[in-house]
């Protein structure tokens, strides 16, 4: 499956993070792509040279996430229905992969667009650890290996925090808003095995954490949400 020219042009223009920059999504297969093939990550070549849309060929970027939690991951998929590198042409950057989505309700179709950063790199996690005198969850190094970033439509209020954008306060380390003002965080004060900690729910009303639970079982609850 091709999406329409069209369809594009539509997740651009919400692309929210990107409002005061010129951002292009590339589509994979165009010869743009390789003026930017310095930039991206090898895991991500196959997935950008394919001529037809292939699930599983797409799905081969999250390899290092897939084995924690395929179910989440197949979720995501089942909603996925092209991919393209996005860029900054004044800056001539690489932000990350677009995973276009495609919905349809009673309401009509809808598109999303999901924007997976580039993976995290050593710097990144030693600039993190250094800057906060802290040990970087291993769950979430896991994730960020994939994506250093996970967000809906790019505009950062809705997903997975970049490492760079972790909130630290009160032994608390908020990774994904869900856009009302809410964060799972981190429980600092409840560690796990190799590194890691449980995770909570924060009410920003109630100033409250509540419902515990690792990473990865949070994953497969906010995946199963956001894209059954």
């Amino acid at each position: 499956m091709n999406m329409p020219e069209n369809d594009f042009k539509e997740i651009e223009s919400i692309q929210g993070i990107f409002l005061q920059e010129e951002v292009q999504i590339i589509r994979r297969s165009q010869a743009e792509i390789v003026q930017y093939s310095h930039l991206i990550p090898v895991s991500w070549r196959a997935c950008l040279e394919q001529e037809e849309y292939s699930a599983t060929i797409t799905r081969d970027v999250w390899a290092g996430v897939d084995t924690q939690v395929p179910r989440s991951v197949s979720l995501f998929f089942t909603r996925v229905i092209d991919v393209g590198l996005t860029v900054s042409l004044t800056k001539k950057t690489v932000y990350g992969l677009t995973y276009l989505l495609k919905y349809q309700s009673s309401r009509g179709t809808f598109l999303k667009g999901w924007l997976g950063r580039l993976p995290a790199s050593d710097l990144d996690i030693i600039a993190f650890e250094k800057d906060t005198n802290l040990v970087l969850p291993q769950s979430y190094r896991g994730f960020c290996s994939v994506h250093n970033g996970f967000l809906w439509n790019g505009n950062g209020a809705i997903g997975y925090s970049p490492i760079s954008e972790l909130i630290i306060w009160k032994n608390i380390l908020g990774f994904c808003g869900d856009g009302a003002g809410n964060l799972q965080v981190y429980d600092l004060t409840k560690p796990l095995d190799n590194n890691d900690y449980l995770t909570a729910d924060w009410d920003h009303e109630a100033d409250e954490l509540s419902h515990w639970m690792n990473f990865w079982e949070f994953m497969e609850k906010q995946f199963a949400a956001e894209f059954e």
